[in-house]
């Protein structure tokens, strides 16, 4: 149980307190919500790690209020009695100098040297020791170096942008889909590329203090040394909090109420998927589809159905069977799942359509386990991922997706954000590609096609019928 605190409340807390304090004058509006917003988020997180015993929900309203209160009192108060209003401006006008070189240093670029102090004083209206301030904080971030007697230069990092990559706990879990590893070497590489600082985070409740968890994503957006986020196969329920920092964000998710977000293009898999089996003869097609996704967004058995209709083919309700198995070693189970499945069907389906490239793994085995082939009794059309294979020489047809264009999307929409400017799209969906066995690319429905085309691209004998000619 989170504590919670409703909107309304917040709001009307938040914009008291905030035009509250703003009104000594001593601090900016922007720094007064961003300190109360960072302080909410500690507590709310709080709440999350130590629940009410009894597993209801409480309205924190009231306590948020006081404990906002004495933190803010604490915090501000104390300080403009250690601060006059003098030095405060001075600070602001050294972050606002320190922004103003951080543009400058990015059009510059890397190894090329800065206006002298006099000239950079004299041009951002400083004086030299507000302007020192900002010099040793951007050189301390290793954005630039002065030399002495030289003057000041960009370093190798000046385009830099330091960018969040915050991913789900079991990414690298080897019971899952190597999708998610090829998709995060695919963003180290293309982030290299851009000129991209990534900064780990994991999406893992139990080790949220940790030098990687969200805790430490709070801390370091507080000291700015992340400027965006990436936001990869972490929980529904942390997005919120994720988003609560303010940063420009881009997700990979399926859910449309997150944007700008690249996701796969379910439609393209059915549109190519169901078509790829009828070329083969196919008339009792079954679906293999991850659970709950009849609910979801973009709605997979639905476009399934609609597909089969066209075909004017049924749609047979046992042949729709979920396969996201709970639990590890999911292929290994799958096998157990598809069998068992299999033979409760008293009209067994000719062709199979996985949206699940190791239930898709465990499905060929179970098949074996029954004496039956893969291409001959039951032709396969399954998701897979490019630089992977869990079929082996399986002669199953792949709908291709690669994790780099993913990557590469995100990266570039990271980009516009952080250029303030906004993606030419707010959702990027990546299609798969048809690979047949064999076949380098396209669609060759005849297996003597595709033996004939592989013969040919060798100079070897191919007989009139397409199969191998002995020599």
């Amino acid at each position: 149980m989170a504590v919670v605190m409703s909107v309304t409340n917040y709001n009307r807390w938040f914009c008291g307190t905030t035009d509250r304090f703003c009104m000594h004058e001593f601090f900016s509006h922007n720094e007064i919500s961003s300190f109360i917003s960072n302080s909410y988020h500690q507590l709310r997180l709080f709440g999350q790690k130590y629940p009410n015993p009894s597993g209801n929900s409480i309205d924190m309203s009231e306590s948020c209020d006081k404990v906002f209160v004495t933190i803010v009192h604490n915090t501000f108060l104390d300080e403009m009695q250690m601060k006059s209003p003098r030095s405060i401006t001075a600070a602001r006008k050294a972050t606002q100098a320190k922004i103003a070189l951080t543009d400058l240093v990015r059009r510059l670029g890397s190894q090329a040297k800065l206006p002298t102090v006099r000239q950079l004083c004299k041009t951002m209206g400083v004086s030299i020791a507000t302007l020192d301030a900002a010099l040793g904080e951007l050189e301390k971030q290793g954005i630039i170096s002065r030399r002495q007697g030289s003057g000041i230069y960009a370093s190798s990092l000046a385009r830099t942008r330091r960018v969040g990559l915050v991913i789900g706990y079991d990414l690298f879990n080897e019971d899952i889909s190597m999708f998610g590893r090829l998709l995060f070497r695919g963003l180290q590489a293309e982030a290299r590329q851009h000129d991209h600082l990534l900064a780990y985070y994991i999406d893992d409740p139990l080790h949220d203090q940790d030098e990687h968890g969200l805790s430490q994503l709070a801390l370091d957006l507080q000291s700015e040394r992340v400027e965006g986020l990436m936001l990869v196969a972490i929980s529904p329920e942390r997005i919120p909090e994720v988003r609560a920092f303010e940063l420009p964000c881009v997700f990979f998710t399926a859910h449309a109420q997150y944007t700008p977000r690249v996701c796969l293009d379910e439609a393209a898999q059915v549109n190519l998927g169901v078509p790829a089996l009828l070329e083969q003869g196919c008339r009792r097609i079954a679906l293999a589809y991850p659970a709950g996704a009849d609910d979801a967004i973009p709605p997979l058995v639905a476009m399934f159905k609609e597909a089969l209709a066209k075909a004017g083919l049924p749609a047979e309700p046992s042949w729709l069977v979920p396969c996201q198995l709970p639990g590890q070693m999911r292929a290994l189970r799958a096998v157990g799942h598809f069998r068992r499945a299999w033979l409760g069907w008293d009209c067994k389906p000719d062709g199979l359509l996985s949206y699940d490239d190791n239930y898709t793994a465990g499905a060929l085995h179970a098949l074996e386990t029954l004496d039956l082939e893969a291409g001959k009794d039951v032709k396969i059309v399954s998701h897979a991922n490019k630089g992977s294979n869990l079929f082996g020489s399986a002669p199953v047809m792949r709908l291709e997706i690669d994790p780099v264009e993913v990557a590469r999307g995100m990266i570039e929409m990271i980009d516009c954000l952080l250029e303030g400017k906004q993606p030419v799209t707010q959702v990027l969906r990546v299609a798969p590609q048809l690979i047949l066995p064999n076949v380098a690319t396209g669609f060759i429905p005849n297996h003597s096609d595709n033996v004939a085309a592989a013969r040919a691209e060798k100079n070897l004998p191919v007989a009139p019928d397409g199969s191998a000619k002995k020599p």
